[in-house]
């Protein structure tokens, strides 16, 4: 037996994928050649780049239930699921681990000596998608690849999650944002106890064991981030209900309104709150709308290709960059870091290729 999407291919929400991989790219890339370099601000607009992978956990429920919701999870569909899952995600993230192993050995002389039992426990972690289970490893091999292990525990969930959500609905939103309320006041308390005042989303080395774990358990932590997910889930239920009813060009609308709120006034948001969690209602919203069109520049040809490589994106931007840091130290003396647009343009060209590819 074949499990086959019951309904047509989503194209815009396909492109969508690239400008939120992109997204995550500014915000990495911003730190790693111009702040190290100049120590300026970081614009607004990539400074958010974080909340894009909220949007991927909305995505992936809204997919995932999008492609399974008529669908009966016995014995024999849950092993076709499965293997769907890993042969999707697997041999690129695989591929980013094995581009990223030769620089965990050079940064790690920069970090804190206790830290370097839970980096090295990575290598093992990591291949097994369970580094964003432990505080400490899970950023350490190619930092972005946590979330793919907290994705792999959203694969796990989905069959339980999905049977309730098309049968109780309105419980399950419910349920959703009770278990998002509940997570985020319990990390809100912790880091208060912890966090000695300073950021969570850009942690120091010089902060505490207690503060860099605790940012770690609050960002990455799989159950914590699940509420994301259930919001995809539940969104889907809601558009495959009223599909007919809703209108592209209202959703996005409303996505503008919402987006343009957070932008002005993400500083008055606690940092926890807005990194897990508070921009769902705006990417619900922009799903949406993409779901329901059927035409314009989202579903172009081109436009969805690079949406296809919008995955490869997000894992291998991160060991692109190291590499071409690596390359300027070897052949060029650091003198690529002197120049840190044409670098930073350079290494995205590159980071697109490869991704294409």
């Amino acid at each position: 037996r074949e499990v086959r999407a019951p309904i047509e291919h989503l194209n815009a929400l396909t492109t969508l994928r690239f400008f939120a991989a992109f997204h995550v790219l500014l915000f990495h890339y911003q730190s790693m050649f111009f702040y190290n370099t100049f120590r300026t601000p970081t614009p607004d607009a990539i400074w958010l780049g974080f909340t894009s992978v909220t949007f991927f956990f909305v995505l992936s429920g809204f997919i995932l239930a999008h492609n399974y919701s008529a669908v009966k999870f016995d014995a024999a569909t849950l092993r076709l699921y499965a293997c769907a899952r890993l042969s999707r995600i697997y041999p690129v993230y695989l591929l980013s681990l094995l581009i990223a192993m030769p620089f965990l050995f050079r940064q790690i002389g920069g970090q804190p000596d206790w830290i370097h039992p839970l980096w090295i426990a990575s290598i093992i972690l990591a291949p097994l998608g369970l580094h964003a289970w432990v505080p400490g490893a899970a950023c350490a091999l190619n930092c972005p690849s946590w979330s793919i292990s907290t994705e792999f525990f959203f694969y796990l969930m989905f069959p339980l999650l999905m049977p309730i959500a098309l049968r109780r609905p309105g419980m399950f939103a419910s349920a959703t944002v009770v278990f998002w309320v509940l997570t985020t006041l319990f990390y809100i308390w912790l880091w208060q106890q912890t966090g000695d005042g300073q950021s969570v989303i850009r942690t120091a080395e010089e902060q505490s064991r207690a503060a860099i774990l605790s940012a770690q358990l609050i960002k990455y932590f799989p159950i914590g981030r699940l509420p994301e997910f259930m919001a995809g889930i539940a969104a889907y239920v809601f558009w495959s209900a009223n599909r007919q009813r809703i209108s592209a060009s209202t959703a996005l609308s409303l996505f503008a309104a919402m987006a343009t709120i957070i932008l002005f006034f993400h500083r008055d948001i606690p940092e926890i709150v807005l990194h897990n969690g508070a921009t769902v209602g705006a990417w619900v919203a922009l799903i949406v709308a993409a779901a329901s069109m059927r035409g314009g520049v989202l579903t172009h040809p081109i436009a969805v290709s690079l949406g296809q490589a919008s995955f490869s994106l997000y894992l291998l931007h991160g060991p692109v960059g190291l590499a071409v840091f690596a390359v300027d130290t070897m052949f060029f003396g650091r003198v690529l870091r002197e120049w840190p647009w044409s670098t930073a343009t350079l290494t995205t060209i590159l980071s697109i290729a490869l991704s294409s590819i």
